[in-house]
């Protein structure tokens, strides 16, 4: 005769633990409604978090030995998802992330140990591939844009005035470069 098992089991959270009690894994929910799922190391440090907050944003957390959060996957509940890459310090440095929605448009930014944005690319609302180069201080000084119809780059100064521009002229497909002066007047045009 087969003893008979509980179909469910219910309560606020379980952990697990080693042979000496250490704290493997705990799986609770909160007040607020969120809900996780966090694995530890042996040593205590937590390595890796899955949960669903009361926001209804699904995430992943993965982290070092030590316990720093070095990578994050979210999705909101509008389908916007994103994938976070951090440095030691927790400073993001790397985001990709897809907006919500059926063309889920795609946009990549990269930052600098201070935070500051460094680089970014995309894809626009009329499928046409951007990126931004910045310098130090953020201002984007280099503008790639590639397009149905053609492909441009922009130099800027550091002020933000278009200083010169190179593109494909449709529709022969002939290049067209020019120079600006310090105002962002075209100062010489070829051809």
């Amino acid at each position: 005769m087969t003893e008979e098992r509980p179909q469910v089991v219910r309560a606020a959270g379980f952990e697990l633990t080693d042979a000496g009690g250490v704290v493997l894994a705990r799986l609770g929910a909160d007040p607020d409604g969120s809900v996780s799922l966090d694995v530890f190391a042996p040593h205590g440090a937590p390595r890796a978090s899955f949960g669903l907050a009361a926001d209804g944003v699904a995430g992943v957390s993965l982290s070092d030995s030590e316990g720093r959060a070095r990578a994050r996957v979210a999705v909101t509940h509008l389908g916007e998802a994103s994938v976070e890459l951090l440095d030691a310090a927790g400073a993001e440095r790397l985001e990709l992330r897809s907006q919500a929605g059926a063309e889920g448009r795609p946009l990549l930014t990269v930052r600098d140990p201070g935070g500051t944005v460094r680089l970014v690319a995309g894809i626009d609302d009329q499928g046409s591939a951007q990126v931004t180069v910045c310098d130090a201080g953020g201002r984007g000084r280099l503008g790639l844009v590639v397009g149905a119809t053609g492909a441009s780059a922009i130099l800027k100064d550091r002020n933000g005035v278009v200083r010169a521009t190179v593109s494909e002229v449709e529709p022969d497909g002939a290049a067209r470069f020019a120079l600006y002066d310090e105002y962002g007047n075209p100062a010489w045009v070829a051809p």
